[in-house]
């Protein structure tokens, strides 16, 4: 048999004994883990709010623009005519 062959078998029989084995997480580090993933759940559940407050006070001030204003009137006047 050669080596090929022979690392082959080897590593087959290695996953396969992997994954025979259960490996049974500590409950200590699952309740850690799940409260530094709740933790930063909420930090970007409040980076999305005041992302969305932003967005909102720069529409704002877009929409309140004399350049806005500007095209708006002139893209009104090109309809009606």
């Amino acid at each position: 048999m050669d080596l090929k062959v022979r690392t082959l078998l080897k590593i087959t029989m290695m996953n396969k004994a992997y994954r025979n084995t259960s490996i049974l997480p500590n409950p200590q580090k699952i309740e850690k883990t799940v409260v530094k993933l709740k933790e930063v759940y909420q930090q970007f559940n409040t980076l999305n709010f005041i992302l969305d407050e932003l967005i909102a006070q720069i529409d704002a001030e877009i929409q309140n623009s004399p350049l806005t204003i500007y095209h708006l009137k002139k893209s009104r006047k090109a309809q009606s005519v």
